[in-house]
């Protein structure tokens, strides 16, 4: 028994120092095959995978926001899908998919809804954050598996879910058609699309970009790029292309000085987004 274990463990470091080896233009090679990452996005937030799980550092603003896109995502599944309103675990016998899941904020949180997770991301150092947080909990450890890969490989794979989650992630892929077209297509009929980003506006520059980014420091500088923010009505558009209907909008916004998010009517800065898959 001592011997094997001595030739796995010299396996094992063989193996980990090869992956170690190589080149990072030969691991960039595959997101860049693929249309619909943007490998910049992948480098930026591939540098704030240390810190995605403390609360008061640079991703604070996403570990405030948790609890309402959670409570939207929960009332706008159980409504549609005629889901028990009251259990703690509405989404048991479900499958979920985070579609951009970063280190699993939302993930581990749809977990612990009953749902069985696939959390995927295109950058690995957020992944490997995100398989070593979960283990501090059975249940997410139990019900969400986390994969370093995209949308469209998982089409490739024949994937489908009840229940996909992208939120957050819309403003930062290469190719915004082919991305929604990949969701629902993993999408199974009768399921729920969930989204969130932000409006492309005069107020969504001074609120996302100056005061989020220069002035409270709750973005690394860089994070955003106002261009790549999506209006309402685009976003509607590209899920009607995308063969999905749309059910609702809700505008969200953020005190900074008290760090809680809430409910607005209006969606000129923050916004979340409910579309369905009609049953054929």
């Amino acid at each position: 028994r001592r011997v094997h274990g001595e030739i796995i463990a010299e396996h094992t470091v063989h193996l980990v120092m090869l992956r170690r080896s190589v080149p990072t233009v030969f691991r960039k090679l595959r997101y860049l095959s693929t249309s619909t990452v943007n490998e910049q996005e992948v480098q930026k937030f591939s540098a704030l995978a240390k810190e995605w799980w403390n609360p008061n550092g640079p991703m604070c603003a996403l570990h405030d926001m948790n609890p309402i896109r959670v409570s939207y995502i929960r009332q706008k599944a159980v409504a549609h899908l005629n889901l028990p309103k009251d259990s703690p675990v509405p989404f048991k016998a479900l499958d979920a998919l985070d579609l951009g899941c970063g280190a699993g904020i939302l993930t581990e949180a749809i977990a612990r809804l009953g749902a069985s997770v696939v959390g995927v991301d295109a950058t690995s150092e957020v992944i490997e954050v995100a398989k070593l947080h979960s283990i501090r909990d059975p249940v997410v450890e139990r019900n969400v598996r986390y994969m370093c890969t995209t949308a469209e490989d998982l089409v490739r794979e024949d994937r489908h879910f009840d229940i996909i989650c992208s939120m957050e992630v819309v403003e930062h892929v290469n190719d915004l058609p082919g991305f929604l077209a990949s969701a629902s297509k993993l999408l199974r009929p009768g399921g729920s699309l969930f989204l969130s980003t932000i409006n492309r506006t005069p107020s969504s520059y001074a609120a996302a970009i100056i005061m989020a980014e220069h002035i409270f420091g709750l973005a690394p500088k860089g994070t955003h790029e106002w261009n790549k923010f999506v209006k309402p009505d685009e976003l509607v558009a590209l899920l009607t292309q995308s063969k999905l209907t749309f059910e609702s909008i809700q505008g969200v916004a953020y005190n900074p000085l008290g760090r809680k998010w809430v409910y607005t009517s209006s969606v000129d800065v923050n916004y979340m987004m409910h579309a369905t898959k009609p049953v054929i």
